[in-house]
């Protein structure tokens, strides 16, 4: 899967936190917010086709999950 059809994935939740409790994009000049999501994946994949030594998926999913009624501290 892709990086945009995995974000498109991740937002198309109906509920709130229900695939998505908090999102944040760094290190990307596109933007900071979810609207700004379609150029931050631009982004990403131009700064993806520059490594022409790697042939493995230049993307990473990393899913975080807490069991109900744990708190961050």
């Amino acid at each position: 899967m892709g990086a945009k059809a995995l974000a498109k994935y991740i937002f198309a939740a109906k509920e709130k936190g229900e695939k998505l409790e908090d999102f944040w994009l760094s290190n990307c000049k596109a933007g900071t917010k979810l609207e700004d999501l379609d150029t931050a994946i631009a982004e990403f994949r131009a700064t993806q086709g520059m490594n022409q030594r790697s042939k493995s998926d230049p993307n990473y999913h990393l899913v975080v999950s807490f069991a109900e009624g744990d708190l961050l501290p």
